[in-house]
């Protein structure tokens, strides 16, 4: 795949994961919903690094690593909100912070997650868009 191709496949599958996790929300369930929207974004910063010309973004990396690899500029407030997104990584390795977070996942919790991820993909959208 060319640049151009990959860029487009990071943007398309990312809207499948948004689709996924509306989805899921709707259905109650709040955790899947939260690792649908961090691997959304997670496509986003990697057809950002794609743009960037970033050597191998595929490499296993958290996703302010990503933004910062890209040049992505973003404020305080949304690299927070990628650093807090690496908690919802759903991984069978850490079987204590799965368990957390599934105790911490509540509707009101999920949504407000959700309404900051659109943001953010709304602002990384309009920057591959750009």
């Amino acid at each position: 795949m060319d640049e151009q191709e990959l860029t487009r496949h990071w943007l398309y599958s990312s809207d499948v994961d948004f689709q996924a996790m509306d989805t899921l929300f709707g259905r109650g369930h709040h955790v899947w919903a939260l690792a649908a929207a961090r691997a959304a974004i997670e496509k986003l910063l990697r057809a950002c690094c794609v743009m960037a010309q970033v050597e191998d973004p595929l490499q296993d990396k958290n996703l302010l690593e990503l933004a910062r690899l890209a040049g992505v500029e973003l404020p305080e407030e949304q690299k927070s909100l990628l650093v807090d997104m690496e908690s919802f990584r759903v991984a069978p390795h850490s079987p204590r912070e799965e368990t957390l977070l599934y105790r911490r996942a509540n509707r009101k919790f999920t949504e407000g997650y959700i309404n900051r991820a659109v943001e953010l993909r709304q602002r990384l959208v309009k920057l591959i868009k750009s």
